[in-house]
């Protein structure tokens, strides 16, 4: 069990962000992996740690005892810096049925936004003096569609987001599916977004090592999807793609074994203007 480092050197305020996502927490997690990355973590001395979503396997896990093993991970975070969240889809699959449901998850959202410097961006926005976040993860209907409904996310999206106001800073936007942003960067006015941080893809399954964007699979089982992973620019905007803590879910079933062979990711941004 390993951490592998993907750093990037963007143009920004004098600030480091790092990213992770896809954890994919469930009751019987190793969580030796949560002590490792905390440290990895820790070493890097960020202003920000962004999750991007899959924090859980199922939408039950969030009712379960092992969850203070969870807890304590994101409170050391918290100890460290600022901790911002956006849930993805995982946290609304219902295990048994094996589908996206929707699950109320206002008591995991409220536990995680009653501790320190954590805050649960759900359609919601930070600022500090530098950078302004804004979190949105889509309507769980979106996710519940094979080809990804674009009309469905745009509509959300109008309707969720707060507008992204002149505030004379830095904007992030945190969101878990990097999926057809770059089709829809002009109808979702992603141009007002400096950086978008999202996760999902795991990276396409491909070691990092390996060179480019397209991946060589995507959680819909598509194969080679473009900008699945890594780092690219749009015309005035930054995407980076986290290529997630494991790379196979609970679900996977035998895949799942080889989640202590790929190296866990974390993501670091480094600022500079």
């Amino acid at each position: 069990m390993r951490v592998n480092k993907e750093i990037y050197n963007i143009e920004g305020p004098n600030k480091k962000i790092v990213l992770i996502s896809d954890i994919h927490f469930y009751p019987k997690y190793n969580i030796k992996r949560f002590n490792l990355l905390y440290e990895q973590i820790k070493l890097e001395h960020p202003d920000y740690i962004c999750i991007a979503g899959d924090l859980l396997d199922q939408g039950y896990v969030s009712r379960t005892k092992e969850m203070e093993h969870f807890y304590t991970f994101i409170k050391n975070l918290a100890k460290i810096t600022e901790v911002l969240i956006t849930l993805g889809n995982h946290e609304y699959k219902d295990e048994k049925k094996n589908k996206y449901i929707y699950i109320n998850q206002d008591g995991f959202k409220k536990i995680l936004n009653s501790f320190d410097n954590v805050y649960v961006l759900e359609d919601q926005i930070y600022c500090d003096k530098d950078l302004c976040f804004y979190g949105y993860n889509p309507n769980f209907a979106y996710y519940c569609t094979k080809e990804k409904d674009k009309k469905k996310m745009l509509k959300d999206f109008k309707v969720k987001m707060p507008l992204v106001k002149d505030r004379g800073k830095y904007n992030v936007l945190l969101i878990h599916t990097p999926l057809n942003l770059r089709d829809m960067y002009k109808d979702l006015k992603l141009s007002k977004y400096n950086l978008i941080l999202s996760g999902h893809t795991h990276g396409g399954l491909l070691p990092s090592c390996i060179k480019g964007n397209t991946g060589f699979i995507d959680p819909c089982k598509g194969f080679f999807p473009k900008y699945s992973r890594l780092h690219y620019k749009y015309k005035s905007t930054d995407f980076i793609i986290s290529s997630g803590v494991i790379k196979f879910s609970k679900a996977s079933g035998f895949f799942e074994k080889f989640n202590d062979i790929y190296p866990m990711t974390i993501t670091i941004i480094n600022m500079k203007s």
